[in-house]
Formats: structure tokens, C-alpha cells, sequence
């Protein structure tokens, strides 16, 4: 696994400018010393105090470490960049949306109609850890670097999540897993391209999850939407490595299951439906105590491959929750 990089703001070139000056005093030797520090007392007098009076530098903010975005392809980018929001019919509370760079071009689309909503205060995006490693639900409190500048991490909403007595050893901290898996860190660039303003809670939910587990959490971030405009974000990739021929009664499947809200039928589905069940579920959840009915499919594709003389399908689809 790629170890994860970390990128540390330094501090102002002030403090390095007064060191450096210093250093340069002291090799002056008595004599320097004795004529800076006349010219010092002159110009403190002048100013009608004496030198030691004079305002120490203000303090530089302590170094903030932040979680890089490892997956941006720029030529991928500004391809996805083309697509125009959707016409949801209503306000758009919550979307599935692709981790695929070659079908990102449903996120901007999700994310331009957001933007053009309003906005919101906070995306709060749910998607799969793919190690299948650490906690049932993985988040942080680190902010993301990304090509458009800094995208803060709602620090308030992450510390009620880990707080959360019914999540207590489910819930927790890793930053390193979270920065690695593309199925968050890959929505970040677009995040802060069309939401400029907006916070993130970037979350990984693994397949070990238990139901009360993901429920709990849906119901989690429904109850942070109360004082903050608040839009989850699924990012699930659907039918995977199938024969080509098969690929349209899968989907097919899934979709009977979202459109019925039937969340146990989704837990029961493999990589041959989706990626992130897990993801699904949260997503069906939060938005059946938003919207009434149920998720409108808003856009999709199956992209065949050829994979070890086979052909194989991948699909992509946008299910929208609508309020």
C-alpha cells in the first residue's frame, strides 16, 4: 500500500528572518553588537519608550497537518467537468455517486445541482473501506489538501460522531487508512471546486459493519442537519468483474431493493450488486426519514471491459434523494 503523505504548512518567514539576523549580529562580534544595540536605544528613545518596550512578534499559528488527496487526475477532472447539474425536481438531500474517475463526471453533476440549491454547510460522505481493515466506521478530524485549496473537515460534527456513546468502539480514528482508500479522498477535489464554503466529514464503513451500527449512523448525521445545512454524499460503485450478460439483471436487483427500501436485501447483495452495501444502507436510511417515497435514479451507464479474455461489466448510477 502507497504509505500516505502528510503536508505540513510552515510557519511565516518572519521568525526566520529575526533568527537569521541574529545569527548575523552575533558574528559581528562586541563591536556589531554594541553599535546595533546604540542604534536600537536611539530609535526606541525616538519613539518616546525604551527597547524592551518595544511589541514582541505576534505568535505563528502552530503547523496544521492535513490528509492529501492521493487520487486526483487532472485530464480526469475537467473531463467530469462537462456534465451540467441534474433537474432533480425538488431539493436534492442526499446522492449515490461513482469513486471511478472515467464516471466522475456524475459527481460534478451532483454536486453542481447542490450548488445551485444553495449549497450546504457540510458534505458528509459515506463510502467503502476497501482493506476491510480497522474500525466498522473510520473517520478523522484532519482537513483535506487538494488542488483548490484547503476543504476543512467539520471538526464539531466528527467530534459528535466519536462521542457518540452507541458508537463507542465502532466509530474511530485513522487517518492514514482514510487518506489511502480512493472511495472518499477521490470526492475531494470536486467537493471544493463546487462547494467552496462547504465542510466535509469524510467516512469509511466496512463490510463488517453491523445494521444497528449503520442505522446508528444515519440517524447520527440526520440529527447534525438540524443546525447545519447538511448533504450525504454515497460514493459506491455498483455492479462489479460480472460477465457482461449479467450485469442488467444485478442492477436490476439493486434497484427493486432501494426503490422497496428494503436495507436487509441490500446487506444481502455482493460485489456482483455493489461495492459498499454498507454505504447503500446508510444512504437509504437517511434520506427514507428525509423525503418521502422513494430515491429517484437520476442517471447511469454499464462500461464494458475486457478483463483475461472475458467481457466484463462495471455499472454507475446516480440515485438521488429528493425533499
Amino acid at each position: 500500500m502507497r504509505r500516505p503523505r502528510r503536508r505540513r504548512w510552515a510557519a511565516g518567514a518572519g521568525l526566520a528572518a529575526l533568527a537569521l539576523l541574529a545569527l548575523i549580529l552575533a558574528a559581528c562580534g562586541q563591536g556589531g553588537g554594541q553599535a546595533a544595540s546604540g542604534a536600537s536605544e536611539g530609535a526606541g528613545e525616538a519613539a518616546g519608550r525604551l527597547p524592551e518596550e518595544e511589541e514582541a512578534p505576534a505568535a505563528s499559528p502552530e503547523p496544521q497537518e492535513l490528509l492529501e488527496c492521493l487520487y486526483y487526475e487532472e485530464n480526469g477532472f475537467f473531463k467530469a467537468d462537462a456534465a451540467e447539474a441534474y433537474d432533480a425536481g425538488g431539493e436534492l438531500r442526499a446522492a449515490t455517486s461513482p469513486h471511478f474517475l472515467p464516471c466522475m463526471d456524475y459527481t460534478a453533476g451532483v454536486l453542481k445541482t447542490v450548488a445551485a440549491q444553495g449549497g450546504c454547510d457540510t458534505v458528509f460522505v459515506v463510502a467503502p473501506n476497501h482493506s476491510g481493515q480497522g474500525f466498522p466506521v473510520t473517520l478523522s478530524p484532519l482537513s483535506w489538501n487538494t488542488p483548490f485549496g484547503v476543504l476543512e473537515t467539520d471538526r464539531e460534527a466528527v467530534a459528535a460522531i466519536l462521542g457518540d456513546s452507541s458508537l463507542r468502539g465502532l466509530a474511530g480514528e485513522d487517518a492514514g487508512r482514510l487518506e489511502a482508500d480512493h472511495s472518499a479522498s477521490v470526492q475531494t477535489p470536486f467537493i471544493k471546486c463546487y462547494l467552496p464554503d462547504a465542510k466535509v466529514v469524510a467516512l469509511l464503513v466496512g463490510k463488517g459493519a453491523a445494521p444497528e451500527t449503520l442505522d446508528r449512523l444515519a440517524e447520527h448525521i440526520r440529527g447534525l442537519g438540524e443546525d447545519r445545512r447538511v448533504f450525504l454524499l454515497c460514493s459506491v460503485d455498483f455492479s462489479h468483474y460480472e460477465p457482461i450478460e449479467k450485469v442488467a439483471g444485478h442492477d436490476a436487483e439493486t434497484e427493486a431493493a432501494l426503490l422497496a427500501g428494503d436495507a436487509e436485501a441490500l446487506l444481502a447483495f455482493g460485489n456482483e450488486h455493489m461495492d459498499s452495501p454498507q454505504a447503500l444502507r446508510v444512504f437509504l436510511r437517511y434520506g427514507a426519514a428525509l423525503a418521502e417515497g422513494a430515491p429517484r435514479k437520476l442517471d447511469g451507464r454499464v462500461l464494458p471491459e475486457s478483463e483475461m479474455s472475458r467481457a466484463v461489466g462495471y455499472s454507475y448510477y446516480v440515485y438521488g434523494w429528493v425533499g
